[in-house]
């Protein structure tokens, strides 16, 4: 099954106070859907860890035309492309209930060797992966993601418990969150994250101390997370107005 699909119904929980989708859970979204498309493969969880690897995800980009709202029922496609040096692209589109497409993402992820804790190539990974060739990504691959030109807010973050996932690090899908919470409520209430870009440079463990640095102009955004001089995390993106959604 080169080509995965799968339904879903945004859920009241996958919801900001507005009840539309959340960044951070179109981000566990799209984490799911790769992940019942790898099992399929032959390259889940399981037979990673039986092989002494992991996915690990290095960047994404996701761009909505719309963000979808609570109780819609959307399907979301998801297919890997062609392995790029160690990267391994990965696209989802988005559907709503009548097969208008309302968004896309790609993501690049790496094969990270347990023991080693470095990015390989992987020979069972490569002889079970499609490289649909035929496929391509429209909205091109994720950027290296740069704080922009504009007045910045810095402050320290701690990471929680409920941040950890199964590994002891920080989930991906939580950065999302904490930007939508550091830009707040006087900017969320008004607009939603419509697109944006993120960088995974280094693991996130819950006793350190981030400082965190958003910065905002206009409709763009840009929110970084640092421990002393090695970033973290970076997040950039663009804002659209919440009464532009039908």
């Amino acid at each position: 099954m080169n080509i995965y699909e799968r339904h879903h119904t945004i859920q009241a929980n996958e919801c900001d106070m507005f009840l539309l989708w959340r960044p951070g859970a179109v981000m566990v979204a799209m984490q799911e859907t790769a992940s019942e498309h790898s099992s399929i493969l032959g390259v889940g969880m399981k037979e990673m860890i039986e092989n002494g690897i992991a996915w690990v995800l290095s960047r994404g980009r996701v761009q909505m035309h719309r963000m979808p709202h609570c109780s819609e029922r959307i399907t979301i496609r998801t297919y890997p492309l062609a392995p790029r040096h160690l990267f391994w692209p990965r696209v989802h589109i988005f559907f709503d209930e009548q097969g208008v497409e309302i968004g896309q993402a790609v993501c690049l992820w790496l094969v990270m060797d347990m023991t080693d804790r470095r990015a390989v190539k992987n020979s069972y990974v490569e002889s079970r992966m499609p490289l649909n060739r035929e496929l391509s990504c429209s909205i091109g691959m994720p950027a290296t993601v740069y704080p922009i030109d504009a007045p910045c807010v810095k402050r320290l973050l701690e990471p929680q418990f409920t941040d950890a996932d199964c590994l002891g690090h920080v989930n991906n899908t939580r950065y999302l969150d904490w930007c939508c919470n550091a830009l707040g409520y006087p900017v969320m209430k008004d607009y939603y994250l419509s697109s944006f870009d993120i960088n995974y440079t280094a693991e996130t463990r819950l006793n350190e101390q981030l400082t965190t640095t958003l910065c905002l102009h206009g409709d763009r955004f840009s929110y970084t997370g640092c421990m002393g001089d090695t970033q973290r995390f970076a997040i950039s993106g663009r804002l659209s107005p919440r009464d532009a959604v039908k």
